[in-house]
């Protein structure tokens, strides 16, 4: 479980900020997570195999992508890898930083950026705010299997 506040520029998660081949379950997050890349409430970026089931970030969590992309309510970029079973309840924003930079893209509130992966049977409760690429469920995806997962009315 973990619980507070953390911040950095790329790859910041509630509980791992990169997951290569892992497992992650029964895990639980809440705070303010802040960040430039590959931004989530459980995991930052989870690669090649990783499997996420049953976790859940707890209302009034706050994910903000501050520039950069992928930034999601469990996961901010999901690769060959799978979320299922979970909940969020965060909300997740997307914000630039300078006016010259391009807009942050890749913004949703389960994942930011999915690339070959599987989303299944997760639940989302909570605001999303993105520029490019914004969604309730993912924020873009590619080559990806979704199924069975709500958005909730707040």
């Amino acid at each position: 479980m973990s619980i507070g506040n953390i911040s950095g520029t790329g790859q910041v998660g509630g509980i791992v900020g990169w997951a290569f081949g892992s497992h992650i379950s029964t895990s639980f997050a809440s705070g303010n997570i802040t960040g430039g890349a590959g931004i989530g409430g459980i995991v930052g970026s989870a690669w090649e195999g990783t499997t996420i089931t049953s976790v859940h970030v707890f209302p009034g969590t706050s994910i903000t992508g501050e520039g950069g992309w992928a930034f999601g309510g469990i996961v901010g970029d999901l690769r060959d890898s799978s979320v299922t079973h979970s909940r969020t309840h965060a909300d997740v924003t997307a914000v630039m930083i300078h006016a010259w930079d391009w807009p942050p893209s890749s913004t949703g509130g389960i994942v930011g950026s999915a690339w070959g992966a599987t989303i299944t049977d997760n639940e989302m409760w909570g605001t999303v705010y993105g520029y490019d690429d914004t969604g309730y469920i993912v924020g873009s995806a590619a080559n990806s299997y979704l199924a069975r997962n709500t958005v909730h009315q707040l």
